[in-house]
């Protein structure tokens, strides 16, 4: 209950992580051309939306993420004209190979 005057401060138990499950594998690249445009600080960008969990980064151009789909719609308004974001695809062998 709030009293008049008062403010309420945020409650961070009500902010719930995604469930792994919830999660997917994406490879985020940036384009070539963009190469010379991007913010060189644009893995930091990448990592302040909420539901993306960088995974790897081996280079300055590429990192792969576990990210919701909600993450994913995020990143591709906010920055989906300078990166390809593309799921993972395993490719498992078959038992006969």
């Amino acid at each position: 209950m709030l009293l008049s005057g008062c403010m309420s401060q945020p409650d961070d138990s009500t902010h719930v992580q995604p469930e792994a499950d919830d999660m997917s594998r994406y490879v985020i690249a940036v384009r070539r051309e963009k190469r010379q445009e991007i913010d060189p600080d644009w893995p930091k960008k990448v990592q302040a939306i909420p539901g993306i969990d960088i995974q790897t980064s081996n280079s300055s151009n590429r990192m792969m993420v576990l990210a919701t789909e909600t993450a994913v719609g995020l990143l591709k308004k906010e920055m989906g004209l300078n990166l390809y974001i593309e799921p993972v695809i395993d490719h498992k062998k078959s038992e006969e190979d």
